[in-house]
């Protein structure tokens, strides 16, 4: 049920981002979720049918999965003793040059001491990442290095994912698209673009506002005051 609502409606309701959307946002009822994966042969395929058809959807979804499998194959720090911070009498593990390596540090491969320049790269990486920022190399930060990386460009192609199941799934035949980014309006007609034109938008003080509606008329050349 869970992952219905978050595909269809979003994984979190954006008046926590801004309160200038104005988007349905409707979830699905939990009767419709639970009919339609018991009468499904596929409960996987059903679930994704709750997910955004549109091609700029799956377009994303498809980039997604390409830039986290850029990882496949990397080398992974095993589990074992916690690593802590020493001074008298440093650590040595067999996991240290691969540690190092992850977190961008230079050293010697013989080099096995979980030294103090490591231990405050090992909590520059919790900070950034949300944990205890302990300097010590428990199971959770060993958990997060071997996960998929994070960048900005993987966090981009997730946030405008959401912003797409915010949208009403019906964008009918004919609809006008501003695409608030690269300052762009675009007119489609049965999938296919059919015009487009460079747009003004607002500023962070007044930034323009997420939604959509019945377009019912269209002010030509408008006093800009």
């Amino acid at each position: 049920l869970t992952y219905a609502r978050h595909v269809q409606a979003g994984r979190f309701p954006y008046t926590r981002v801004s309160h200038n959307i104005e988007l349905p946002q409707a979830p699905p009822e939990p009767a419709d979720v639970l009919g339609k994966i018991a009468g499904a042969a596929d409960a996987g395929k059903a679930l994704e049918d709750f997910s955004p058809q549109h091609e700029g959807y799956k377009r994303l979804k498809t980039l997604l999965a390409q830039m986290r499998g850029k990882g496949d194959g990397r080398k992974m720090i095993a589990d074992g003793a916690l690593l802590k911070l020493n001074a008298k009498a440093p650590m040595e593990d067999a996991r240290v040059p691969l540690l190092r390596e992850k977190l961008g540090l230079a050293g010697e491969a013989s080099d096995l001491k979980y030294d103090a320049k490591l231990a405050e790269a090992v909590k520059k990486f919790q900070r950034a990442n949300e944990l205890p920022v302990t300097g010590n190399v428990d199971a959770k930060t060993i958990k997060e290095l071997n996960g998929p990386p994070r960048d900005k460009s993987i966090d981009m192609v997730v946030s405008n994912m959401e912003r797409w199941r915010w949208y009403p799934r019906d964008l009918g035949n004919a609809h006008v698209v501003v695409n608030l980014p690269d300052f762009m309006l675009k007119v489609m007609h049965d999938g296919a673009q059919v015009w487009t034109t460079r747009i003004v938008i607002g500023k962070v003080d007044k930034s323009t506002p997420l939604l959509t509606e019945t377009m019912k008329y269209i002010t030509v050349n408008p006093t800009w005051n």
